[in-house]
C-alpha cells in the first residue's frame, strides 16, 4: 500500500506554524485598523485593503495608527516583486 506523504502545517520540531520566508510582512501582525502612510492602503485583520474612505477618515483623527506596507518598503530598498 502506498503511503501518502501530507504536508503538516507544522514543519520544524517545535514550531507550530510554517515559516514565512518574506521578510517584509509585518511580525505578528497588529491587532488594530492602520494605514499605510507611504501608499495609503489600509491594514485590518492581518489583510492590506483599499478603502479611501476609512483612510480619510483615519487621517483626519489625531493619533491614528500608521506604518508601511510591503509594497512600499520593497520600493524604498529598490526590490521590485512581480
Amino acid at each position: 500500500m502506498a503511503r501518502l506523504a501530507h504536508k503538516s502545517p507544522r514543519e520544524e520540531i517545535g514550531q507550530r506554524t510554517a515559516r514565512s520566508a518574506s521578510v517584509y510582512l509585518p511580525k505578528g501582525g497588529s491587532k488594530e485598523t492602520a494605514y499605510c502612510r507611504g501608499c495609503g492602503v489600509l491594514y485590518r485583520n492581518k489583510r492590506w485593503v483599499v478603502d479611501p474612505v476609512e483612510v480619510e477618515s483615519m487621517k483626519r483623527r489625531a493619533g491614528s495608527p500608521t506604518l508601511v506596507c510591503p509594497a512600499c518598503k520593497r520600493m524604498e530598498d529598490d526590490n521590485p516583486a512581480g
